[in-house]
């Protein structure tokens, strides 16, 4: 696995798409444009009802617009030991290669020495695949490529339920009620606990693409 900047394979990883098996985007190396950035107003509370809240991440701004894609984020709440998560998510605008899903354990690790911000994402996109991955700083470590699942529904729209649970090892996806996958983030720093959050990758193509990037989410908080 490799780290580096954020800009360059972040998008790479959530941008491309896989064959039928396991892909590891190519690190094409650095890049003056593109860019990542904590974006809590893109992300905006539509409805809560019966203890569920629908959060919309909805943007058509020229700004986010680069060669090398853009992703945004946020997080909220107190830094808490994770136990599960379980969000219903769908994209009707954008791109369908281009990945959105779930912020996990966000919060601030010494690393080599240091403090940095640090995270866990698990996304998904319209083409019927998912990816992990755990960002330190303004880097990023692909713990899993772009895989291919029948267990996903594709095409604009379509909803799909992904679950992250606490193994006490690790952690366990399960998509649609279908456990795919365990994971742990393996090396230090180790993620067990922290905010929780959304993040939605903006592809170069979405430039071209009427009526922006609409992602909706819906959990339990």
């Amino acid at each position: 696995m490799k780290l580096c900047q954020i800009p360059a394979v972040l998008l790479a990883a959530l941008i491309l798409s896989g064959c039928s098996d396991s892909y590891e985007a190519a690190e094409p190396g650095p890049v003056e444009d593109g860019g990542m950035e904590e974006a809590a107003v893109l992300f905006e509370e539509t409805d809560f009802s019966g203890g569920k809240t629908v959060t919309r991440f909805q943007t058509s701004d020229s700004r986010y617009w680069s060669g090398n894609g853009y992703t945004l984020w946020t997080v909220w709440g107190d830094e808490l030991p994770f136990t599960d998560r379980t969000v219903k998510l769908n994209k009707p605008k954008g791109y369908e290669g281009a990945g959105y899903g779930l912020v996990i354990c966000q919060g601030a690790r010494f690393f080599e020495g240091r403090e940095e911000k640090t995270m866990l994402t698990v996304m998904i996109n319209n083409n019927g695949q998912y990816a992990l991955g755990k960002v330190i700083g303004s880097r990023y470590e692909s713990m899993q490529g772009w895989t291919n699942s029948s267990f996903i529904r594709e095409g604009p729209g379509a909803p799909n339920t992904i679950t992250v649970r606490s193994n006490g090892d690790g952690f366990v996806l399960l998509i649609n009620d279908h456990a795919i996958r365990t994971f742990s983030d393996g090396a230090e720093p180790r993620h067990s606990g922290g905010r929780n959050g959304y993040i939605v990758v903006i592809a170069p193509s979405d430039n071209n693409t009427q009526g922006g990037v609409d992602v909706y989410f819906t959990e339990t908080k």
